[in-house]
């Protein structure tokens, strides 16, 4: 079983995910890092993020994914950077090379193999903004995860501070509102709704109550095959 869930920044769609993913005894797999990894690899290079940069940096390092207990873990030339993806520059940089044709193109089957083949056996938990819609139209669920960007902000901002970053929630709000705009004006792959995804707004519910209505119709499916 396949079950691809979409959203925004800060949506709580990987958090939601991780746990359904536990839940259900699935592998769990964030495109996201993938992008970061690349973006890793960009920075290494010292590269622009553009398209004829792009042709070339992408010649210069190997991107790989594999399997660690159940989560997907990122290789740059046979090192794992899994754990290394999650700085400042490389957020940035992640939602520039994310926007570039070459990059999807190079990255689609990179993550539809790795989806196909966790999906066959135990199942995967598939996480981005364009799962449903271009990598994994084929999966058995979708779902749009979304809230206001006034919730999102906040939530951001919190995991900001628990972080020891400091930050205004007017800046963080305005970094989501033009990362909103990024995602959805592309014209590779943008952010948006699968026509026959679930939609779940998640300003008044709980982590719990995200995970529990998609474990319902996880039962569902799984009852009715």
């Amino acid at each position: 079983m396949i079950i691809a869930i979409d959203g925004p920044a800060a949506s709580g769609k990987s958090s939601t995910a991780r746990g359904v993913a536990a839940a259900a005894g699935f592998v769990y797999m964030d495109s996201g890092l993938i992008y970061r990894a690349v973006a890793l690899g960009f920075l290494k290079t010292g590269l622009q993020s553009t398209e004829d940069d792009a042709e070339i940096s992408l010649r210069r390092f190997q991107v790989e994914v594999t399997c660690v207990e159940r989560h997907m873990h990122v290789h740059i030339d046979g090192v794992d950077v899994t754990a290394e993806l999650h700085t400042p520059q490389i957020t940035e940089m992640a939602s520039q090379v994310a926007a570039l044709k070459i990059v999807r193109k190079r990255l689609f089957g990179l993550q539809r193999g790795f989806g196909d083949r966790y999906g066959a056996d135990p199942g995967i938990v598939v996480v981005g903004r364009d799962m449903g819609t271009i990598v994994f139209p084929h999966a058995d669920l979708k779902f749009f995860i979304t809230a206001s960007l006034e919730v999102r902000a906040q939530r951001r901002l919190i995991e900001l501070h628990q972080a020891g970053e400091a930050s205004s929630f007017e800046s963080v709000l305005g970094a989501i509102a033009a990362r909103d705009r990024q995602d959805s004006e592309r014209k590779i792959a943008p952010l948006k709704k699968a026509l026959d995804a679930v939609l779940i707004e998640t300003d008044k519910l709980t982590l719990a109550d995200q995970i529990d209505m998609i474990l319902g119709h996880v039962l569902e499916q799984s009852d009715s095959r």
